[in-house]
This record gives structure tokens, C-alpha cells and sequence, in this order.
């Protein structure tokens, strides 16, 4: 229906009433074409997929569980990574968001991460330049960040691979 009607605006507000389940199949379903076309929102309906998931309209639970909103279930970030495809900054905005909630996320996602402040391609606010000094900063911050999952021998080819000198 999303590929006929192309209202994502809709389409997304639909999917943040559903349940986790559906919501997550959705979303694995439509999430690159709504990224392209929201990108914020669909960001946020993501970020919220993996870190806290409350339907909206729904009040959070109170510790017991339905079979369509079990309780403490979350998405996985990783299963999600691929849609952001030509988005880094929503990548980008989505991996710090899962980061700050759950510290003891994946190695790939520090890695996608780190990847990400290394090509220094997110514009900040001013000149293309202090974006990328900007990312550069995060990557040492990341790199230095003694509870970082990342993987050292990956951070290590990417640090080369992207000639980062701090």
C-alpha cells in the first residue's frame, strides 16, 4: 500500500501505533524508503523501536507483558543499519541514540559508528570543514572511551584506511 499511495507521513504515524512485533516488521519492510522520504521521523520511530518501544496511544506497561507488546523487548539496532543507506547523518543520530541507552551495544555498532566520524561527511552547522573537524573529534572521544565495544584490529584498518591522525 506505502509504494501506491507514497504517503509516508501516514504510513509511519500507522506503524508507531502498532505493536512491537508488527511495528519491527514494518519497518525492516518499508524503513529505507521512509528514511529517504523522513528521515527524522523515521529516525525517531527507530531509535524508540530499539532503545523503548511504547505504541503510541499506548500507555507504557506496567510490567506485564501481551503477546503483541511483550515487556523489555527492544529491536535490534544491527538488523536495522542497512536502511539508512545515502542518510549517514540519521545513521549517525540513530547509532549515538543507541549507544546512550545501552553502552554495552554491539561492536558493530561502535564500528559503524567510528566509521562514520571518520569520513567526516556529516555538515554541522557552518562550513563543511567544521563539520568534518566536528566527527573527527567524536572518532578520538569513541577511540578513547575506555567502555567503547569497538573492535580495535576494525578501528585500527579504519584509522589508516581514512590516513586519522589525531
Amino acid at each position: 500500500l506505502l509504494e501506491d499511495t507514497k504517503d509516508y507521513e501516514e504510513a509511519l504515524e500507522y506503524m508507531a501505533t502498532l505493536g512491537f512485533y508488527e511495528a519491527e516488521k514494518n519497518l525492516k519492510k518499508y524503513g529505507k524508503s521512509l528514511v529517504e522520504h523522513l528521515p527524522e521521523k523515521t529516525t525517531a520511530l527507530l531509535m524508540d523501536l530499539c532503545t523503548k518501544y511504547v505504541p503510541r496511544g499506548k500507555k507504557p506497561s506496567d510490567g506485564t507483558a501481551s503477546p503483541d507488546q511483550p515487556s523489555h523487548v527492544k529491536g535490534s539496532p544491527e538488523a536495522f543499519i542497512h536502511i539508512f543507506v545515502d542518510q549517514p547523518k540519521s545513521l549517525t543520530d540513530f547509532l549515538e541514540h543507541v549507544i546512550s541507552q545501552d553502552p554495552e551495544a554491539s561492536g558493530l555498532i561502535y564500528n559503524t559508528l567510528l566509521e562514520l566520524y571518520l569520513r567526516g561527511e556529516e555538515p554541522q552547522d557552518g562550513t563543511q570543514e567544521d563539520g568534518k573537524e566536528a566527527q573527527l573529534d567524536k572518532a578520538m572521544t569513541l577511540l578513547q572511551n575506555a567502555h567503547a565495544k569497538y573492535d580495535d584490529d576494525h578501528a585500527l584498518v579504519l584509522v589508516q584506511m581514512h590516513d586519522f591522525k589525531p
